[in-house]
């Protein structure tokens, strides 16, 4: 059996320090509950998108090259979209991708908009 706190270590190390985690994992979850949107959302989705803010706490705070995390975050979405796959035949298909070249100037904003909607600023 492992050690609590060999197990604690090693996580930490891929995933940052708790507390980190926990403080930003919980205001991604309250920007996205501040939205008028999030009442729409059934308890699957919104639990979709929980679990998805915690991954990318733990991407920002540990490694982000750790591909654990962006598979579950992928796998969070893919669960959402199969549910309504079963359910709703008006839900696309996906389509083929086609891998272009990153708009980072666009992510630049995103990210700035997001850490301004964190710290409680306006649009």
């Amino acid at each position: 059996m492992t050690n609590i706190n060999d197990t604690l270590t090693e996580r930490g190390s891929k995933y940052g320090s708790f507390a980190d985690n926990g403080k930003l994992a919980q205001e991604l979850k309250q920007v996205l509950r501040q939205q008028p949107g999030w009442d729409r959302l059934n308890p699957i989705m919104q639990e979709a998108l929980d679990l998805t803010c915690m991954k990318w706490s733990r991407i920002i705070n540990g490694d982000p090259f750790y591909t654990d995390n962006w598979h579950d975050a992928s796998g969070y979405m893919t669960l959402v979209y199969d549910w309504l796959q079963e359910r709703f035949q008006e839900v696309p298909e996906p389509k083929t991708m086609h891998i272009a070249e990153p708009d980072w100037d666009g992510m630049a904003d995103s990210a700035e908009w997001l850490a301004d909607k964190l710290r409680g600023g306006s649009e």
